[in-house]
């Protein structure tokens, strides 16, 4: 995990992580269900029209967090955000230090440019762009593959090297009251 002189071994516990990012229309069914806050560029409760398969954007961490606890209580599975150890580990895989999901060079036709498509793009549409792992969308600051780590986390948190003890349960208490 890390990059030149941070790079060090993480030793990661099992885990599965979605093949690519909660879209728009799924993020509805628990802005719906549970009567949680929309975000401010829906229309109301629904997502733009034609942007239901992008990926949900300008949610907080906390609203993420509320969405996997919802998402648990309503699949009786633990649904969590990944930690950084294990979002690195499915974007690059675990026998190299490549820069990118795909490889060290990078190539625009790998992911979404936002320059080139004013925004997100459906998830998934770049297949040549996945992981060793065949996760998609994770090239970071791509237009589809932000990471949003919490407010409250400061920078002094993700100091290396990574220490998942830090985090203690991620904070996968009761999920956050309705809005």
């Amino acid at each position: 995990m890390g990059e030149a002189h941070e790079a060090h071994r993480v030793f990661l516990e099992d885990y599965a992580i979605a093949r690519v990012p909660i879209t728009n229309a799924q993020y509805q069914l628990f802005v719906e269900a549970a009567q949680y806050k929309a975000p401010e560029y829906w229309n109301g409760k629904r997502p733009p029209r034609g942007r239901e398969l992008h990926p949900v954007v300008a949610v907080s961490w906390r609203d993420a967090l509320a969405y996997c606890c919802w998402l648990s209580e309503t699949t009786r599975k633990l649904i969590a955000l990944p930690s950084e150890a294990e979002w690195e580990r499915a974007s690059r895989g675990s026998n190299d230090t490549r820069t990118y999901p795909w490889g060290e060079a990078f190539d625009a036709a790998r992911c979404n440019v936002e320059r080139a498509f004013d925004g997100t793009t459906p998830v998934g549409i770049f297949a040549n762009g996945a992981s060793p792992y065949g996760c998609l969308d994770m090239a970071a600051m791509s237009g589809n593959g932000r990471e949003v780590f919490g407010a409250k986390i400061g920078r002094s948190d993700f100091a290396y090297p990574y220490e998942p003890s830090r985090f203690g349960s991620r904070g996968y208490e009761r999920w956050p009251g309705r809005v």
